[in-house]
């Protein structure tokens, strides 16, 4: 067992720190091998920290918590104004008679 983890079954609270704005969590699930279900989820299901059960046992009781995260949503409306007349010039190239291509 790693320093600072809760002892196998038990419960531990799990957090995202989310430091940009323009994300928020959108939901919290959990999963394991044992229970694909994902019922280790003991708060809600966008509570942060999340609460979660730890089973006894390895790898294979293992308990996986994922954030999913969303972007926020926002409008904006883009505006120009022409402040001056464009004037678009054509110009054709002219060509002068050159020498004719000859075959040696």
């Amino acid at each position: 067992m790693l320093p600072g983890l809760p002892g196998a079954g038990c419960t531990a609270t799990v957090q995202e720190f989310n430091s940009n704005p323009a994300f928020y969590l959108a939901n919290v699930s959990t999963v394991g091998v044992t229970d694909p279900t994902g019922s280790r989820l003991l708060s809600g299901s966008t509570a942060n920290p999340a609460t979660v059960t730890v089973p006894f046992g390895g790898v294979n009781n293992e308990t996986v918590v994922t954030f999913t995260n969303d972007t926020n949503q926002s409008q904006f409306k883009v505006c120009t104004a022409q402040t001056h007349r464009m004037r678009i010039w054509w110009v054709t190239p002219s060509r002068t008679p050159g020498p004719t291509p000859s075959t040696v």
